[in-house]
């Protein structure tokens, strides 16, 4: 990650500098001196911004509680707990240690979480050995305490290394893929159709891709569907009037997750501080 923010904010300021210098001609102010003068200002931004990456990337993270109502919610929900990582990009500099720090950080190694939901991007390179060990610590425990409540669906990313290694490493971690698809959790003094349903979508990079667009195999892509994934709910659950979780990768497409009843939609993408 501190790698990543380096180069971003690197490839910012050249930005900025490249097109102050279209706009503001180095002989209409001072000629060379002037000239020189933007090159102590553009490495000053740069050094500015690696030092904040560096800061921001190894700082605690800053938690906000929001409170989001679920109307009717039955009482045996109370204290059902979900987390969620996503865009944790596992590449060539990161290590196994991320990936358990994420899941320390939501206390689902002290079983604090009864559902976890990986929402696209978590790797960042083809699937290689060295990530399968990387990603080892949710394989760990999809197949340990929480036997099917461990949730992926895709990102952009995955799409374009290559998607189709991820459901294979998805489905021999124990994992539940949710591309366009339906799963159901329910909880201790719950009936079995009482509980909370999650249906995912493929990543909408898929429709960029499918029509030639970008990068990534478009015969391991798939478009996404909102509304085929709702249509899997068994009609017994919509009838409970259990909470509908959606997991997208992008937040995009709310019209078409509220019409079909998703009471909350999880989403990362934005690298806004998710997990």
């Amino acid at each position: 990650p501190v790698t990543s923010c380096w180069f971003i904010d690197t490839c910012e300021v050249a930005y900025f500098y490249y097109y102050f210098k279209q706009i503001v001609p180095y002989p209409a102010l001072g000629g060379i001196a002037w000239q020189r003068r933007k090159g102590y200002l553009t490495l000053a931004l740069t050094l500015f911004k690696l030092v904040n990456s560096y800061v921001v990337a190894y700082s605690d993270p800053r938690l906000i509680t929001v409170n989001i109502p679920i109307v009717d919610l039955d009482p045996c929900l109370r204290g059902f707990k979900i987390g969620m990582v996503s865009d944790l990009h596992l590449g060539p500099l990161s290590s196994s240690y991320d990936t358990q720090l994420s899941l320390d950080l939501l206390g689902v190694s002290e079983g604090n979480v009864d559902a976890l939901m990986l929402v696209g991007d978590i790797g960042d390179q083809p699937i290689t050995d060295s990530l399968v060990e990387k990603f080892a610590p949710y394989k760990d425990v999809a197949e340990g305490g929480m036997t099917n409540k461990v949730f992926w669906t895709s990102g952009n990313h995955e799409n374009i290394v290559g998607v189709q290694p991820y459901r294979d490493l998805m489905a021999e971690s124990g994992i539940v893929s949710l591309e366009n698809n339906y799963t159901h959790v329910t909880s201790e003094g719950c009936g079995s159709n009482v509980g909370v349903d999650f249906i995912g979508v493929a990543d909408y990079t898929g429709y960029t891709r499918m029509t030639g667009g970008g990068e990534g195999d478009v015969n391991q892509i798939i478009k996404p569907d909102i509304e085929y994934a709702a249509s899997r709910i068994p009609a017994q659950n919509v009838e409970n009037g259990n909470p509908l979780i959606l997991l997208s990768h992008q937040p995009r497409e709310w019209e078409k997750a509220d019409a079909v009843g998703v009471n909350l939609m999880v989403s990362g993408h934005t690298h806004g501080g998710q997990a």
